[in-house]
């Protein structure tokens, strides 16, 4: 089979926008004309028609006249929103590779899509600081560094590395209730409350560990579930680790 025929019908931006529009309704040709603007009605045939040849849409089966999407026009363009997301911010994906994402979670990384990026290591910590200070119950940490902030959180949840394990007797207090899991290699950091923010810092192409130099300060809904997520990944790699 061609694929190049099919990927060529997402090279067109007329095209990709009649998708959208198909999957959020089904729609007759004067409608679609209207909504997409710019060209003529027939140029707008033209690509319905394209869309149709290769499978992504179809005439309605009752009456034949207005346009729907298709299963599989829908599973595909439901893969242009992390695309997109890499593609606004590809400089940065560039130099910080997704290896370590798994590959259900890339899916969804356009959920990232209302995070900050901080540039800086002092504003990275600052924007540290304010996920650590933001809580007086329960957060959330992997990193590959010894922690610099003294929280507020009752419940600490730690993925870190063997090699962080010598700074325990500094860390553990009476206070606070610990849970510990150990990763060889921690190539991200996340740290999250429950109420939010949060961070992500990928890892750079020169070394694979988190760069502290750059991350994704998060706020929003969507953008701390997408943290949850990827730390449940993590904490199942991990192995448990009972302090004495």
């Amino acid at each position: 089979m061609n694929y190049s025929k099919i990927i060529s019908n997402f090279s067109n931006v007329y095209r990709v926008k009649l998708l959208f529009l198909l999957a959020e309704k089904n729609a007759i040709l004067t409608e679609l004309t209207k909504q997409v603007g710019e060209i003529s009605h027939s140029e707008v045939s033209r690509h319905l028609g394209r869309l149709s040849k290769h499978g992504l849409i179809k005439k309605e089966s009752v009456s034949g006249r207005k346009y729907e999407i298709t299963s599989l026009g829908k599973t595909i363009i439901s893969l242009f929103g992390p695309l997109d997301f890499i593609f606004h911010h590809f400089e940065y994906f560039k130099n910080h590779p997704l290896d370590d994402i798994p590959p259900f979670l890339l899916r969804e990384i356009d959920a990232l899509k209302d995070a900050e990026f901080t540039i800086g290591t002092g504003e990275v910590m600052i924007n540290m600081q304010k996920f650590i200070e933001s809580s007086n119950k329960e957060i959330w940490i992997m990193c590959d560094n010894p922690f610099p902030f003294m929280p507020n959180a009752k419940k600490i949840n730690f993925i870190i590395p063997p090699t962080i394990l010598k700074y325990r007797e500094k860390i553990y207090t009476k206070e606070i209730q610990f849970r510990v899991r150990i990763l060889d290699q921690i190539p991200i950091a996340i740290g999250f409350s429950e109420l939010g923010p949060g961070h992500l810092l990928l890892p750079s192409i020169i070394t694979p560990r988190p760069d502290y130099s750059i991350g994704l300060y998060i706020t929003d809904p969507k953008g701390l579930g997408f943290l949850r997520k990827l730390w449940a990944y993590f904490w199942n790699k991990a192995e448990d680790y009972h302090h004495k």
